[in-house]
């Protein structure tokens, strides 16, 4: 399965079926039981999704992405027409090669499925050991309860005078998310501890429907981002 773009998109065409190539950042979140399942998913470090450029790598922002909002286990294969050595200087998640193998292009298709095959499912603790020291869960965590698309409702204290029916399940998609990051024990224990608070709050506003009960839960929000701020100054 391969994540994708222009201006490569052609030579990828050539040799693999249209159906494991994904070239917009949707089709991840249409086809995320697919990916969830996949044995391995092969990334171009040069995706230009979301506006970005050939020279920004989005590649890696997307593999940290999956590796943290997504807890993705299996192997990840990073790809480019740049040296190795060039992008591990600035993309140091390079150094776990069992489960992110890189691939020079241009490469056969053999090589593609070499590269998947002898790489290596990371378990829980490699997981974790992957997103703390290369995927800033810490900042991941800020960016998700700041900018989600539910959670930003709550922390902007969004006043919501009628019932927002397209609220609760981008609510929903946060909290899971939310969840992911929880189990990472390195973020600390009151991290920990506020964010398992947060969840049962946020779980049972969501089940009932019960805005005012989504709304209250904006001081848990502040505290927890307060906290994950004084662990990055800490760092």
């Amino acid at each position: 399965m391969f994540l994708w773009s222009d201006p490569y998109q052609q030579f990828l065409n050539k040799d693999f079926p249209s159906d494991d190539i994904y070239v917009r950042p949707s089709d991840i979140f249409k086809n995320s039981h697919k990916i969830n399942h996949a044995e391995g998913l092969v990334i171009l470090a040069e995706l230009k999704w979301n506006g970005k450029k050939l020279s920004d790598f989005y590649g890696f922002e997307t593999l940290c992405h999956l590796r943290a909002e997504h807890r993705l286990r299996c192997p990840i294969s990073v790809c480019s027409f740049m040296p190795e050595n060039y992008l591990k200087k600035t993309f140091p998640i390079l150094e776990f090669p069992q489960h992110h193998p890189f691939i020079r292009l241009p490469a056969s298709p053999d090589t593609f499925a070499e590269k998947i095959q002898e790489s290596e499912i990371a378990d829980e603790h490699r997981l974790n050991d992957i997103i703390s020291s290369y995927c800033d869960p810490s900042g991941r965590l800020i960016r998700l309860i700041t900018h989600g698309k539910g959670f930003r409702h709550i922390t902007r204290n969004f006043q919501m005078n009628t019932p927002d029916d397209s609220l609760w399940p981008a609510c929903s998609d946060d909290l899971a998310l939310l969840r992911n990051y929880l189990v990472n024990k390195l973020l600390g224990s009151a991290i920990l501890s506020l964010g398992s608070t947060l969840t049962a709050k946020l779980e049972e506003a969501i089940r009932r429907r019960n805005l005012k009960g989504l709304l209250s839960t904006r001081s848990l929000f502040d505290s927890l981002l307060s906290e994950l701020a004084k662990a990055k100054v800490s760092r």
